[in-house]
């Protein structure tokens, strides 16, 4: 299970993140956290696989419905150990403050 707990202009996701939980979120990308965030704390994350990467990297850029298109990605920071290991394969430090 996957939560999104908004915090002001950061959103904390904790729990798993792998194919079968994107599956069930991906309709639902554009509501999982508010218009305003530009943080995703990624520190609660305890599993994440390729498609649990691919769903970080679209919310990174994700516009709401009714916003602008986004001018720059949403920031990730603490990553978590098993995303550390994601990150550091698929060259996406870009992305981790």
């Amino acid at each position: 299970m996957i939560e999104f707990i908004q915090q002001g202009e950061a959103c904390a996701i904790q729990g798993s993140l792998s194919q079968q939980q994107v599956i069930e979120l991906w309709s639902k990308r554009r509501k999982l956290f508010s218009p305003s965030t530009q943080v995703l704390d990624l520190s609660g994350i305890t599993y994440v696989d390729s498609a649990g990467v691919a769903l970080l990297l679209e919310l990174a850029h994700l516009s709401h419905k009714g916003s602008p298109k986004r001018q720059s990605p949403r920031m990730f920071i603490k990553p978590s150990k098993p995303l550390s290991k994601m990150i550091e394969l698929y060259d996406l430090e870009v992305f981790v403050q």
